[in-house]
């Protein structure tokens, strides 16, 4: 009974601080390991990325700081059903710091229309409505500053490449 107590905490911390905290070499392992062509990606490398955002020294890194925000936006248009699903399954901490990352784009030229597509697809009712409730406000958001930013400048808005 002692052994498989012992047993539950030891896995317990060696978790958590493994969730936790990351190295610099991991925490660009986990962004590569999600910005590969879609069929590549998996559940793991989606989980690995998510947990890489709460990590402090990922966190402590500019560069790490635009690339994994970049990818975020990227791995939701490439695998919506993926990442919702793992995000879904997160805990809190992960979930808010998506919700932090999809409140400050790195850039202006995220194709949100796109990725609303590309959730649209979701198969699985469930999940696609559990995604649109997550991207939807953020959608909604950038519409909103496309069509003011259309109107200022009397000219159409456009994603690029």
């Amino acid at each position: 009974m002692h052994k498989i107590l012992l047993i539950l905490i030891v896995t317990l911390f060696s978790t958590t601080s493994y969730a936790a905290e990351f190295t610099d070499e991991q925490c660009s392992a986990a962004i590569v390991g999600i910005e590969t062509t879609s069929d590549k990606i998996s559940k793991k490398s989606v989980a690995t990325f998510l947990e890489s955002l709460t990590s402090k020294t990922c966190r402590g890194s500019v560069e790490y700081s635009e690339w994994s925000n970049e990818a975020l936006f990227g791995v939701m248009q490439k695998s919506p059903s993926i990442f919702f699903k793992s995000l879904r399954t997160s805990s809190k901490s992960i979930k808010n710091q998506v919700q932090q990352e999809l409140s400050q784009p790195i850039h202006d030229g995220i194709n949100y229309p796109e990725i609303n597509k590309s959730i649209s697809k979701i198969t699985d009712s469930s999940l696609r409505d559990y995604a649109l409730n997550i991207f939807t406000p953020f959608l909604k958001k950038h519409l909103s500053e496309v069509k003011e930013w259309e109107k200022k400048n009397n000219q159409k808005w456009s994603y690029g490449g």
